[in-house]
């Protein structure tokens, strides 16, 4: 069997006194390193690792962006393996589904496979240099990749064998470091009996009492076996905690998935729960059922009844998995089903020879004595958590077990959680194959808060959002976990603070366990600046300060009726070389008599038009019109659709300050076949948000998406050559439609 060596460097300079730390030397594993998985192993002067879930990273952090990684490694195979190392969120893969070298992550510009390969058996360097803002990548001294890079911290370095194995001679970091700060671990792994922590809820009682619970996995942290649903108080808003109790034992096998709902009136807290005396694959393949229990308390959790079991009229003799919650239920406060308790849940079936999971709901009007089923959500939809926006109005919000939008799945009900509206996914809230939270800030009119691992490919950046229109934009986002992070829970204190219970860590929330935290609210909402509408230059790009220099000369000239901005789309008009296009015969035709100029540059996304604007592209410019189309490119970086909206905000608010009487003709971003339907939706979702933008005088909508598709509704690849600019046909339909509004 052939082995590939592997000799990789990634350099950074370094400005202060670096000091330079071994993870693996002379094939053994330091104390400066971390494990996560069971398959590494120290054996003939390496050490191997091999299959998902596998890492083997760096204890410490960094300080600031100077650092230099090394490591000497055998792939076993090439063949699709996704081996690579991380760094940071962004990621540098060795083995691609065309077997190249490829980058993954925002802060590499998004994906991207190399053309670069790895010969099997034959040995090559790969090196890195950060130095200016930018990474390159090199491939036996050939450059094969080069990005814009900046990062504050670099808080994760770990090598990943995903579906291959990989051998690891010497793997060493180089930079200025800092020992993590302590994490407040409310159940940390390996404590009070248990081996694992995981799948938290939390509630604030009648009282004022926080109670948080959990699962308490006595043997391993796997989701089958020894399993206890386990809870501790706080009543002084989580200074101090009481000793953990046992709240459900289940003997050797599963009792979890804890579900508290306060009962407002009397105080009694319930909690729903789910037993499990097959594993989920037996459960899965129709050989097993869960059990579906309730108990409850009427001293602030302190004791609890014994469960009962409630199966009978919720779990259909078709569903195979069940799971009640996890996270916390409500009561509804308002309208006409107040009173009336409801908690989410998620179940399989088996349809077409495979497993779909979905959401539902499940509601009682008796306090707890029976339950009712609400219709189920979408398919791919799991675990959830509803929360109420307003009087009638209910909001479930859902992990995506398809994932393949990579975002959360919504949907409202206006009967109390019976019926629901079809979901749909929300690109302003991105996560990856994840549970989340959300509840209600009652003090405020329609204020939900959220929470959940912000990225869209790992379970990491515990992130919590708020929005004050009941969830259709979330302003206010803060990011207060950037490490290992999953699954969540929400309460608001008595005091009014937002307390959250989450499964988190440095290097594997698994192994580490579940984290308490309290926010002032008014520190949530405290949002740094969006990077879509914060002016970016892109200093190490030439063509792009050639370009922003000769915009710059020809707008001291002046004379301009009909001004063109934007990204690559709008600069081909006048590019025929970088493009299959006569955009410049169609740009000569209608515009050349018309004085109109062309200020668009390829790949600028919101932030960078911005910058230009402000920096001379329009010192002596009011032109009667102002034809505007961005944000293709912010949706290539992930930026939400939100985020998108604020940097074109920033972009028509700069043009309206310096040309006052223009008018704005603000193109929908066009449909696009790069990135299929997530890159679609996600664009769909920021032009209807830019649409409050207009107001049909001084800023009109314009749209011509619909004339871009073909007779299936998807871009046609007639008029999209390459996935996402325009052919011949494209311009001139765009053409004449400008001319609609500037005759």
């Amino acid at each position: 069997m052939k082995w590939i060596t592997l000799i990789l460097t990634i350099c950074l300079p370094v400005l202060l006194q670096a000091e330079t730390l071994y993870l693996v030397k002379d094939g053994e594993i330091t104390e400066n390193a971390y494990k996560k998985g069971s398959s590494w192993k120290e054996e003939k002067a390496a050490v191997t690792g091999k299959g998902p879930g596998q890492t083997l990273g760096m204890k410490l952090l960094t300080n600031g962006s100077e650092f230099t990684i090394s490591a000497t490694l055998i792939l076993k195979e090439v063949k699709h393996t996704a081996a690579g190392i991380i760094i940071g969120n962004d990621f540098f893969g060795f083995d691609s589904n065309r077997q190249t070298l490829f980058l993954e992550g925002s802060g590499f510009g998004g994906f991207q496979q190399l053309d670069a390969k790895v010969v099997a058996g034959k040995p090559f360097t790969l090196a890195a240099e950060s130095k200016d803002g930018k990474i390159t990548f090199q491939i036996d001294g050939q450059t094969v990749a080069e990005r814009p890079y900046t990062v504050a911290d670099l808080s994760h370095v770990a090598l990943r064998p995903h579906r291959g194995q990989i051998l690891v001679k010497e793997f060493l970091v180089t930079g200025t470091f800092t020992k993590p700060a302590k994490l407040n671990h409310l159940f940390a792994c390996g404590q009070e009996g248990y081996a694992s922590y995981r799948i938290p809820a939390l509630v604030t009682t009648k009282s004022g009492t926080l109670l948080a619970f959990c699962e308490g996995r006595k043997d391993h942290a796997g989701d089958h076996g020894n399993i206890d649903i386990v809870l501790k108080r706080s009543t002084d808003g989580g200074k101090t905690w009481s000793p953990l109790q046992v709240i459900y034992d289940y003997g050797k096998h599963v009792a979890g998935n804890p579900c508290p709902i306060v009962e407002q009136d009397t105080g009694r807290i319930f909690l729903l729960s789910c037993t499990s005396d097959h594993h989920e694959g037996a459960i899965m393949a129709g050989k097993g059922r869960r059990g579906i229990f309730i108990q409850h308390s009427d001293d602030d959790g302190k004791t609890w009844t014994e469960p009962r079991d409630i199966a009978s009229n919720i779990y259909p003799e078709n569903w195979r998995w069940y799971a009640t919650g996890p996270c916390s239920g409500i009561q509804i406060r308002e309208g006409k089903h107040a009173k009336r308790l409801v908690a989410p849940a998620n179940h399989s079936t088996f349809e077409n020879g495979k497993s779909i999971y979905r959401a539902h709901s499940l509601y009682s009007d008796d306090l707890g004595k029976t339950w009712q089923l609400g219709t189920s959500a979408a398919d791919g939809s799991n675990e959830s958590q509803i929360a109420e926006v307003a009087p009638d109005l209910l909001y479930h919000n859902m992990r995506m077990q398809t994932h393949s939008q990579k975002v959360r799945g919504v949907r409202t009900s206006t009967d109390g959680g019976a019926t629901w509206t079809e979901m749909k996914h929300d690109f302003n809230l991105p996560g990856p194959r994840c549970q989340g939270s959300v509840i209600r800030d009652y003090s405020k009119p329609q204020r939900l808060i959220f929470s959940n691992p912000a990225s869209r490919s790992a379970r990491t950046d515990m992130t919590i959002r708020i929005s004050d229109d009941g969830g259709k934009t979330w302003p206010y986002s803060k990011r207060i976990h950037p490490y290992s992070s999953a699954y969540s829970d929400l309460s608001i204190t008595k005091e009014g603070k937002v307390a959250i219970l989450f499964e988190g860590g440095y290097a594997s929330y698994i192994e580490e366990g579940i984290i308490f935290n309290v926010y002032e609210m008014k520190d949530l909402m405290d949002t740094p600046q969006v990077e879509a509408a914060t002016p970016a230059h892109k200093k190490h790009w030439d063509l792009w300060s050639e370009r922003q220099a000769k915009f710059n000369e020809r707008a001291k000239q002046g004379e301009v009726d009909i001004l063109m901005i934007g990204d690559s789309i709008t600069h081909y008009w006048q590019s025929n070389k970088m493009c299959k296009t006569d955009g410049q015969e169609l740009w000569d035709k209608y515009f050349r008599d018309r004085m109109a100029a062309n200020f668009g540059i390829g790949s600028d996304r919101t932030q960078h038009l911005l910058y230009r604007l402000q920096n001379g592209n329009l010192e002596n410019l009011d032109p009667d019109f102002t034809v505007l189309m961005i944000g293709t490119n912010n949706a290539t970086s992930l930026h939400t659709p939100y985020e998108i909206y604020l940097g074109t905000e920033a972009i028509i608010q700069t043009v309206q300050q310096h040309c006052p009487g223009t008018t704005i003709l603000l193109y929908d971003i066009f449909p696009r076949l790069r990135g299929g339907s997530p890159m679609q939706n996600l664009c769909s979702q920021a032009n209807d948000l830019t649409d409050s933008l207009c107001d049909g005088k001084k800023v009109i909508r314009c749209s011509i998406n619909q004339q871009l598709l073909d007779e299936q509704g998807q871009p046609n690849k007639k008029i999209f050559f390459d996935g996402i600019h325009l052919s011949t046909e494209g311009y001139e339909i765009w053409a004449k439609d400008i001319l609609r509004y500037t005759n």
